[in-house]
């Protein structure tokens, strides 16, 4: 018989145990971003992802001479600093964050901004990351749409495995352009032993023309790119702003 402990813990204290082991997202990034890399001639001497996770991404930029994240989460913050040992790690906000420190390039990656369910947070993290570019700078980040939050649907459930854990993920509309997705980890203890965490998450968006024009009055250009760096339609469920200072 299966043995299953209950725990529940604080959003991205277990996700940031486990997040390495569950989510593959470096293929996709290191393909996207070195195309934009290339494309834009953006310079990467001094890198900085706000909200960075686990740093997987910023490992990309090991040659970097200037490599830095930030993220909220403590155990995210630790983990990057075991993957990225040589990089700068800071437990700050990505709202109002101030590290006296000015970067070419900062990034905003895997709709993180999302989870800031209030504009005037978005607003906020702009400003932030505006003060700390150089000038012809670059800000790159990407969003779940309000027409990918809105798709209608009660409830969808995703698995995912990693040797003998589990990880199964309930994605479900929690609002008007927004949407939950409740995470059940089942970790192998021993024998027929798990331990089971949940976490849940939930995203906001806001419509794209509204970020554009927020970003212009900072920005001196701003371009919204699909995954395939073209035009993006109605539909498409994420977007990417090239938002240069």
């Amino acid at each position: 018989m299966v043995k299953i402990g209950e725990v529940s813990m604080s959003n991205y204290d277990v996700l940031g145990q486990y997040y390495d082991s569950f989510m593959k997202f470096e293929p996709f990034f290191n393909d996207f971003i070195g195309k934009v890399l290339s494309i834009y001639k953006i310079e990467v001497d001094s890198v900085l992802e706000i909200a960075c996770g686990t740093g997987r991404n910023l490992l990309y930029f090991n040659q970097s001479k200037q490599v830095y994240g930030l993220d909220l989460s403590p155990v995210m913050i630790q983990r990057a600093k075991e993957n990225i040992p040589n990089g700068h790690f800071i437990l700050q906000d990505m709202v109002n964050f101030k590290i006296g420190q000015d970067f070419q390039l900062i990034l905003c990656m895997f709709d993180s901004i999302n989870h800031l369910k209030d504009y005037s947070q978005w607003i906020s993290t702009f400003k932030s990351v505006y003060a700390h570019l150089k000038d012809k700078g670059y800000f790159i980040f990407d969003i779940n749409t309000t027409y990918a939050l809105n798709l209608p649907v009660s409830k969808r459930t995703m698995f995912r495995q990693h040797q003998d854990d589990y990880l199964v993920m309930q994605y479900y509309n929690s609002g008007t352009d927004q949407a939950t997705w409740d995470m059940n980890f089942f970790i192998h203890q021993d024998g027929d032993n798990y331990k089971h965490y949940f976490e849940s998450i939930t995203e906001k968006s806001f419509e794209i023309q509204q970020i554009r024009s927020s970003l212009l009055e900072l920005f001196s250009n701003v371009e919204v790119l699909n995954e395939k760096l073209e035009f993006p339609s109605t539909e498409d469920s994420r977007v990417f702003f090239i938002c240069k200072k």
